[in-house]
């Protein structure tokens, strides 16, 4: 041992007293290796009759990148005496799956054993330990000495070496946001499957992993070198069996246990992704003291991951796939930063067995917040790599991201076990990892024959496209929705597991403050409408030739895969429905999250026939039953489009669906006088509790601000009229402001019916609004918010039934709201049928408020004119009339074509000619039109963009609501 000491110290003295002399007699004793070599002819012996051989290790150009590598690594041990390395084996290799008999994995693994065995016998004069021998893959990890690591440098076996660098770990809106409980609800949970988490190591008694961890393993390393020690419980580099994994307790610890709970927990409320799936749980984790942690921001102990570590994990668990059926690999961890791909890691080789055998490797693309690179071992290229995104659909802050990244799924605030039975909220592209790995095994619990590529793709093709707006970002990547990659996965394959319609475990929900029905006309409305009216008078349509029920056209109007509605109750004979129109030429899948009140969550699914309209009966026992309060998600597998209808005693309101969360909206209506109610529904859809702002603008100046806390997956009301919130006898608009992406509604009811809208979540300089009406028993109100900190000025123009302009002039205070009655003299007059268009000199929101005897309307205006429009409901049965209002800007005529897709029938089309400059409606009762009994969606395309609204009245009251636009 002492001569082995000297000879090292006599190398590195040498070295280290390089002149270039000496470096240039160095180089020319390469040559001269190289020159044996090649005249000698030197093989091996091992393995050269199998195909598929690596590069030769003797060529020139292999000869000077392991001079290069031996000068880089020659530093490291000068510094530490001692240096860990894998190297990789110059022979051929296969992934074993890839071999055509078992006797050819059997020789391979014996080549591999003898390559080994050469190469550690020639080392045997050296100052060198075996810290791993692999079984699978052609690699050694061992300790070396200076001399040692020159004779690696010029041993013909040695195709290649690098460091064995340690790793830090790569520090639920997520479970509801990515579709699993859509994928749950098709019988994917993740049964029989098993998630290998390598990591820390995982608390197997904590409440949420109770019961799920099926195997232990540990590979630790105590390394002087670098001052690390092994933290396997027996003490020892390896354990395997029952209690090896166990959490360590230095700072870091906690990490394997959320990871775990991320990919399979399941206790109590709180579910991970594959609920059913099972843990293999291995710690491949070591103990380093300050020194080395501060490499990597850390003020005193850590633990950290060693590369060979991994190797070995990888090629145990790969063993393992005879006993469990195992999905995937989770890996949150890894380091550097790779602008290309690194498929040069020796752990690539034991990922490329996994990978043909079934088992995805999912690693985590790192936090260095990189616009064109990932982390290592993310950068290799049989990975499944995973970068972040947030709540609100944009990618996190820190997240690598790179041209080669593989998909997207949350990793902002993410809540999960940590150990201790305690639950912590944690951040980063870790965190999203586990939620791929969940996903692998919720698919192979219903296809255990998919492949890792079919997957993969199915994951890819149904993902939400989400683009880097990071400085220098522009990369654009897909974010996991499980319920719509399941769909896709059964195009390809034939289930094992029957899908199957269920509800996830929630508690009994209780009634939220309900509409009571309470309406009466607007703040500004002081007198009673005196006149009959059950739809707005407007002149008949014109229609250009016979009406026929055949439609050779197959429209595909603008329709979105996921949609938002906030309100939703089915207490007090109050009925919710939602509507759904499917414009493609094939079924729709569509399934819907209903998030209640006092939290919980139930899941339908329901198929949608092509080019029709589907009505969903919310308060059904099949659905989410009687005396419920909820908001509900819908997701689909092709784009539609939702819409909500409510009816109660005395009415009824509709509203379109919303497609996004935001942290801010804004309302341009509100009153709490002469017996009016108003509400303001918010959705959280996130994982953890948001915290809402809401700041009350007053009509006659004055802001009252209100804070509320909303629990996580649930639908919360605030009675505006309560004394803790604006209070009675107010009239005013809202801003609403939350620290997560959340969903707001308005509901406002009185004597006569109620309406409801959605907020909006950016004003807008131009509004257009397609309805209005000052005729006897009609007032339109129009509702500007101002949010700006100065006063703003605003156009107001009218363009009535018969071709007339009216054009008025408006100033809106700062930070308030104004009412305007449409019906006055100085505004468009009465006795009109209007549309109006609003322009300002900054941004404002605008709403229409119509009442007339027996009901009233509101709706937000549309920003924008557009060639196509969606409406999802119409119906012209049981007393039932549905209006199509039009504005034409323009100067000249507008051809429109209007295709109604009917409820188990055929659609229909009609053409029509909107006159330049004028309000446009379409009576869809009348005969010539669609009739009588019939339940519809609609949509319209026309040669000029235009501005459309749809109008329901019925015996008790009406509503109103925009469309929504397709492309200009």
């Amino acid at each position: 041992m002492e001569e082995k000491e000297a000879g090292h110290r006599v190398v590195v003295g040498r070295v280290e007293q390089a002149s270039m002399f000496g470096l240039r007699r160095r180089y020319f004793l390469i040559l001269l290796a190289f020159i044996v070599l090649l005249v000698t002819g030197f093989n091996p012996g091992v393995g050269s009759a199998h195909s598929g051989a690596v590069s030769d290790s003797h060529t020139g150009e292999n000869l000077i990148a392991k001079m290069e590598i031996y000068e880089q690594l020659l530093p490291r041990v000068q510094a530490q005496g001692t240096l860990r390395v894998i190297i990789r084996l110059e022979m051929p290799f296969l992934p074993e799956a890839l071999h055509s008999s078992a006797y050819a994995i059997l020789a391979q693994r014996y080549r591999i054993q003898q390559v080994q065995s050469t190469v550690l016998d020639s080392l045997s004069a050296y100052s060198v330990a075996t810290a791993q021998v692999y079984v699978h893959v052609p690699y050694l990890a061992l300790e070396i000495d200076g001399t040692a690591l020159w004779d690696l440098i010029l041993n013909p076996l040695v195709a290649t070496i690098q460091e064995d660098v340690p790793v830090p770990p790569t520090l639920l809106e997520s479970i509801p946001l990515i579709g699993a409980a859509q994928a749950w609800a098709l019988g994917a949970t993740g049964q029989g499957q098993v998630i290998a988490v390598l990591d820390t190591g995982v608390d197997a008694s904590h409440p949420f992993l109770a019961g799920k961890v099926a195997a232990e393993a540990c590979f630790s390393t105590t390394y002087a070198g670098l001052g690390s020690t092994t933290l396997c419980p027996n003490g020892q580099q390896e354990q395997i069996g029952q209690g090896a994994a166990v959490h360590c307790t230095a700072g870091g610890c906690e990490h394997g246990t959320h990871i775990a709970g991320i990919a399979a927990g399941k206790g109590g409320n709180r579910f991970g992704v594959a609920l059913d799936a099972e843990i293999i749980a291995v710690q491949v984790f070591s103990h380093f003291g300050p020194e080395q942690c501060r490499v990597y921001g850390y003020s005193g102990d850590c633990v950290l991951s060693y590369t060979s570590d991994q190797i070995s994990a990888l090629e145990w668990v790969y063993e393992q796939r005879l006993d469990f059926a195992v999905a995937a690999v989770n890996m949150s961890l890894g380091g550097n930063r790779y602008t290309s791909g690194c498929d040069s890691d020796p752990r690539k080789p034991i990922i490329d067995t996994l990978r043909e055998h079934g088992i995805a490797t999912v690693v985590s693309s790192g936090n260095g917040g990189y616009v064109d690179a990932l982390a290592e071992p993310a950068c290799i290229s049989s990975t499944i790599s995973v970068g972040s995104t947030t709540d609100g659909d944009a990618l996190s802050s820190f997240s690598n991201h790179s041209r080669y990244l593989d998909l997207l799924a949350p990793g902002s605030s993410i809540i999960s076990s940590v150990p201790g039975g305690r639950y912590q909220t944690w951040t980063g592209t870790s965190m999203s990892a586990p939620h791929v790995a969940g996903a692998w095994a919720l698919f192979k619990s219903a296809y255990p024959d998919a492949s890792v590529d079919e997957i993969l793709a199915a994951l890819t093709s149904t993902g939400i496209p989400i683009r880097d707006t990071r400085p220098g970002g522009s990369i654009t990547k897909p974010r996991i929705r499980l319920g719509l990659a399941l769909l896709e996965l059964q195009n390809q394959q034939q289930p094992t597991a029957t899908p199957t319609i269920t509800t996830t475990p929630s508690p009994t929900a209780t009634s939220s403050p309900t509409p009571t029905s309470t309406h009466t006309p607007t703040p500004t409305m002081t007198h009673t409408p005196t006149a009959t009216a059950t739809s707005t008078a407007t002149a008949t349509p014109i229609l250009t030739a016979t009406p026929t029920a055949t439609s050779t056209a197959e429209p595909r109007p603008a329709g979105e895969t996921l949609w938002y509605l906030a309100e939703g109750y089915t207490g007090d004979g109050v009925e919710t429905f939602i509507l759904v129109q499917n414009p493609n030429p094939e079924p729709a899948t569509v399934f819907l999250t209903y998030q209640l009140q006092d939290g919980g969550e139930l899941v339908r699914q329901h198929v949608v026939g092509p080019l029709s309209r589907y009505t969903i009966a919310a308060h059904d026992e099949s659905e989410v039953g009687q005396d419920a309060a909820f908001s509900t998600l819908i997701t689909s597998d092709l784009p539609v489009i939702v819409e909500r209808a409510l009816y109660f005693a005395n009415g009824g309101h509709n509203s379109m669906a919303v497609t996004q969360p935001s942290t801010i909206w804004y309302l341009a209506e509100g009153y709490t006088g002469e017996d009016f109610s108003t509400y303001i529904l918010i959705q959280n859809p996130n994982q953890m509790a948001a915290t809402v702002r809401l700041r009350y603008l007053l009509q006659g100046g004055g802001i009252v601000e209100r804070e509320h806390p909303i629990e996580a997956h649930s639908r919360h009301t605030v009675v505006a009229a309560h004394p803790d919130e604006v209070g009675p006898d107010q009239a005013f608009s809202i801003i609403v402001e939350s620290d997560l992406p959340v969903i707001v509604e308005r509901s406002m009811y009185f004597p006569s019916g109620g309406h409801n809208t959605f907020g909006v979540t950016h004003p807008q300089t131009t509004w257009v609004l397609a309805e209005g009406s000052s005729q006897p028993g009609y007032a339109t109100y129009i509702l500007i918010l101002n949010p700006q900190q100065h006063e703003v000025a605003l156009e107001l123009t009218y363009w009535t039934q018969d071709g007339g302009t009216v054009t008025r002039e408006h100033t809106v205070p700062a930070l308030s709201r104004t009412t305007i009655a449409a019906g006055l003299d100085t505004e468009a007059g009465a006795d009109q049928v209007f549309a109006a268009r609003i322009q300002a000199d900054a941004p404002v929101v605008v709403e229409r408020a119509m009442y007339f005897l027996t009901g009233g309307s509101c709706a937000v205006g549309a920003s924008r004119l557009a060639r196509s429009w969606s409406l999802a409901e119409g119906y012209t049965g049981e007393g039932f009339e549905t209006d199509i209002a039009v504005q034409n800007p323009h100067d000249q005529s507008a051809i429109l074509t209007i295709t109604y897709m009917i409820q188990d029938g055929t659609p229909i089309q009609r053409e029509h000619f909107v006159p330049a400059h004028s309000r446009y409606t379409i009576h869809v009762h009348d005969p010539a039109e669609l009739g009588l009994d019939v339940a519809f969606s609609t949509y319209l395309t026309s040669d000029l963009p235009v501005m459309v609204d749809r109008s329901m009245f019925f015996l008790l009251g009406g509503h109103l609501s925009g469309a929504l636009p397709g492309e200009d």
